[in-house]
């Protein structure tokens, strides 16, 4: 068990909730919470971190799962799992996930490709509730704008309950080139590129409603 917060891989922990250059670099991002770790797809869950308390109450569970201390759990005390949460009351289970990888061709790709384009989205617990929101209107893509937030944002994550694992999504260096590949393709989009001033959840499912 992990105790102490100087661990090195506490602090790796620490760096990756804070800093999008590490995330990058490793091509991860963390997830927390129970459901989170739920419906993380398994072969790309790549470590899980657990606290003590955490461990004792479910254990059975993560068992029955095949998560122990021998096949990939990380066990940590208490206060230590405390300094590695992005949340003020953190539930006791983290996992290190692996990115999947989406291309142009991904997105245009599917039987029926319907897509959102986004630009310059800021707040990150918006374009979180924009991913979930958009999956439940039918939306199979979104390409985004390289200045939008940083979608792997632990609060990003959080806000997706789910949806990131499910919604390819694109970055695109340059949005007004890949808006013109997608009407070549002939992409089915939402009626215009939404902005954080333009876009609420009750647009999203109007627009949805038209397609």
């Amino acid at each position: 068990m992990i105790t102490s917060t100087g661990n090195q891989k506490v602090k790796e922990i620490i760096q990756l909730q804070k800093k999008s250059r590490a995330r990058n670099q490793a091509g991860i991002f963390l997830v927390e919470g129970l459901r989170m770790i739920q419906e993380v797809p398994k072969d790309r869950l790549e470590k899980l971190y657990v606290s003590e308390g955490f461990y004792q109450k479910y254990r059975a569970e993560l068992e029955a799962e095949g998560f122990t201390e021998r096949t990939g759990i990380e066990l940590v005390s208490d206060h230590v799992f405390a300094a590695m949460s992005d949340t003020k009351t953190p539930q006791g289970v983290l996992g290190i996930v692996r990115r999947a990888e989406y291309t142009a061709e991904t997105l245009m790709g599917q039987a029926a490709p319907f897509l959102m384009v986004l630009d310059n989205l800021q707040d990150p617990g918006n374009l979180g509730t924009i991913f979930r929101t958009a999956e439940a209107a039918g939306v199979t893509g979104i390409v985004m704008s390289r200045d939008c937030v940083d979608i792997y944002n632990p609060k990003t994550i959080r806000s997706t309950m789910g949806a990131i694992y499910r919604m390819p999504f694109l970055i695109a260096e340059n949005l007004p080139g890949m808006i013109r590949q997608l009407k070549k393709k002939r992409s089915a989009c939402m009626p215009h590129i939404w902005t954080e001033r333009t876009l609420t959840i009750r647009k999203i499912m109007q627009a949805a409603a038209r397609f």
